[in-house]
């Protein structure tokens, strides 16, 4: 049994070609756009990091820094210190770190690049038909 293919008739097939990769470019455009926030959240995570390790450092020296005072010039500087107001605690760092917690996908910077070329071709396309 042989099957017979119908073809439909396109009126303006240029334009629906046009139409399309206008399409075509906008999706690679936002592709885009997403690598780089991507690229920002990438450099968020590691500042967030040294940003830790620093305030882990300057804990440590500060420790250090009171081993070596005398017992007598830390009760001062203690008694200096501005008080602090009791109130009820957030949680918000805790919070914070559950969402920075979960792995995310490492993208390439190939695909930057891959998609920078595929949104000139489509664009090359578009001159042609215009």
């Amino acid at each position: 049994m042989v099957k017979k293919g119908f073809f439909v008739r396109v009126t303006e097939p240029n334009e629906v070609r046009k139409n399309l990769l206008e399409g075509s470019k906008s999706i690679i455009q936002n592709l885009k756009s997403y690598q780089k926030i991507l690229a920002i959240r990438e450099k968020k995570l590691s500042a967030m990091n040294n940003l830790k390790t620093d305030v882990k450092e300057i804990k440590l020296l500060v420790d250090k820094l009171r081993d070596l005072l005398p017992y007598e010039i830390m009760t001062e500087l203690e008694k200096d210190k501005p008080k602090k107001k009791k109130g009820k605690k957030t949680t918000k760092n805790k919070n914070v770190k559950e969402k920075v917690a979960p792995k995310k996908k490492v993208v390439k910077p190939s695909e930057a690049t891959r998609l920078e070329s595929a949104l000139s071709s489509i664009e090359e396309k578009l001159n042609r038909l215009s």
